[in-house]
């Protein structure tokens, strides 16, 4: 789910002929042309309905929507045919998405001027969001007819191009905006739009951040070089970009949708939750947004809130694989439920024939009835519909072989895996295990230490690389992981065992054999550690 909406390039104006320039920047004069010196219509006090205007201006600027609208709707109080101050208060409603409200004013703005160019291309932007592509189109190019030398038309009708997949076409505007500024912030960002979409991601990037040099107060780079990131895996800048963008611009709540999936990707499972949340408090039809706050609250543990949520996914989207997969997971891993977990990753696969993804969860809960068998075909199949990209399939196999005894096959697996997400915090987990049993100690310090930067929380990743520092003899270290792990989960006998060795070794044998005596009260077999550290 992206909610590429633009409305960057909206233009309000000043009185007197002083044109904000409609590529939206404060600190620029008017780069379009020369600006036409709009008068006022005789028989009204003009002086008090321009100081409404004005002040409605700089209040708009400051993106405060509900007070310019008031303050325009009292300048059309005094000054019923003031066009500029329709055209205006449109363009702070469409921030509100008072869409009806805007083109009742633009259609009034144009009613009493034909010739304002800035209302064609504001009702341009308007239909654009409307998915009136057509519309739009014919509003730009009787801006563009009325103004060839503003820029700002060209980039609004980029932009719709690249809506409109005519690529050709946006990079042909493109061009001409370029012609008339080499410099802009804006064209930087529509040349960036135009190559996310043509999904050339690295160039994307380094042109939004152009954008951002140029000028760093122009705030839909930063969206959209999140966006990109996420696509080239720089998953913490993303984030940064988002919270950027939000910081200065509150109101574009679509932001917090992306910020939420991102935030999930790096398992910060509690800023997607909140993300998520923000978002839907704005927009409680998207069932892509309901998915994504399903599986942050499985991530902390919250799973009769995620089976709601979920569930008014599929209202939304009934036909939707991608949510009965993500069900299923909940249902066979998290509930035990693999019944219902089988029924709906079934569903899935029937809506989606051939779905590598369906195969791969199918063969997860195989392996969890330790159907390692039935597991590794499903694996298998889903990599053979997905050879590329196929992180749970990999992940999946590898967790097998890993059960298997099969270890340098688990380890080329699970390092497929990781090479597909870095953040896969079991891969890291069951690769750390497997070179443990391979004797590769450093490499196996290394992946429970990256699962510890991933989640500090992991009892089971201390006791790894404990177990993986005693074989390298740092014993010390090995005992201060032991003891995490033991704060963590008390009551697991096996780490007062081992932390006992390590104990023994630093010649700590009134420590050692008290952590035997306290894994024999937990129920664990001590007998020889009891006559080895107790004498």
């Amino acid at each position: 789910m992206e909610k590429l909406l633009t409305i960057c390039c909206l233009v309000f104006l000043l009185p007197y002929g002083t044109l904000r320039a409609n590529d939206g920047s404060p600190k620029q004069g008017f780069n379009g042309g020369a600006a036409a010196i709009l008068s006022f219509p005789p028989g009204h006090d003009t002086t008090l309905s321009e100081s409404y205007f004005f002040r409605a201006y700089h209040l708009q600027e400051r993106h405060q929507y509900d007070s310019s609208i008031l303050f325009n709707t009292l300048a059309l109080k005094l000054n019923s045919n003031f066009a500029m101050a329709y055209n205006n208060r449109a363009a702070g409603r469409i921030h509100l998405y008072d869409f009806k409200g805007v083109l009742e004013d633009l259609t009034k703005a144009l009613a009493l001027d034909p010739m304002l160019k800035e209302a064609y291309n504001n009702r341009a932007a308007l239909r654009e969001i409307q998915k009136d592509y057509e519309g739009a189109l014919a509003d730009f190019n009787a801006a563009i007819n009325l103004d060839p030398f503003n820029k700002s038309f060209y980039v609004g009708r980029a932009l719709l191009y690249v809506e409109m997949r005519k690529y050709d076409d946006a990079q042909a505007d493109i061009d001409r905006a370029f012609a008339l500024d080499s410099s802009s912030s804006r064209t930087y960002h529509a040349l960036g739009t135009l190559l996310y979409h043509q999904q050339r991601y690295a160039e994307a990037e380094d042109i939004f951040s152009r954008a951002i040099a140029v000028d760093s107060q122009y705030i839909r780079p930063y969206e959209y070089r999140g966006l990109t990131r996420e696509h080239l895996g720089k998953y913490q800048l993303a984030i940064s970009d988002f919270t950027k963008s939000l910081r200065e611009d509150s109101l574009s709540f679509w932001v917090y949708a992306y910020r939420a999936r991102v935030s999930f990707k790096i398992n910060k499972f509690e800023q997607s939750l909140a993300d998520a949340t923000l978002y839907l408090a704005h927009d409680s039809t998207d069932g892509d947004v309901y998915t994504n706050k399903g599986a942050a609250e499985v991530g902390m543990q919250m799973y009769p809130e995620a089976l709601a949520d979920y569930g008014r996914a599929l209202s939304i989207y009934p036909d939707s694989p991608l949510i009965y997969i993500n069900r299923a997971v909940l249902e066979g891993h998290m509930l035990g439920d693999t019944t219902a977990a089988l029924r709906d990753i079934a569903k899935a696969m029937q809506l989606r024939p051939g779905y590598a993804m369906g195969y791969a969860q199918r063969g997860h809960i195989r392996a969890l009835g330790g159907y390692y068998r039935a597991a590794i075909a499903d694996y298998d199949s889903s990599l053979a519909l997905q050879p590329e990209a196929n992180n749970e399939a990999h992940t999946g196999r590898g967790y097998i072989k890993l059960h298997q005894k099969e270890y340098k096959a688990a380890i080329s697996d699970l390092s497929e895996a990781l090479k597909i997400n870095p953040y896969n915090m079991n891969a890291y987990l069951n690769r750390g295990s497997a070179r443990i049993h391979i004797q590769e100690y450093q490499g196996a310090y290394e992946d429970y230490d990256n699962a510890l930067k991933l989640d500090p929380q992991r009892a089971g990743a201390y006791t790894g690389r404990a177990i993986a520092l005693s074989h390298m003899q740092r014993e010390k270290e090995a005992i201060a992981d032991y003891t995490k792990a033991i704060q963590l989960m008390p009551s697991y006998g096996n780490n007062y065992i081992m932390r006992s060795y390590s104990e023994n070794a630093l010649g700590m044998n009134d420590a050692a054999c008290a952590d035997a005596r306290k894994a024999a009260a937990l129920g664990e077999k001590v007998a020889d550690e009891l006559k080895l550290f107790c004498k």
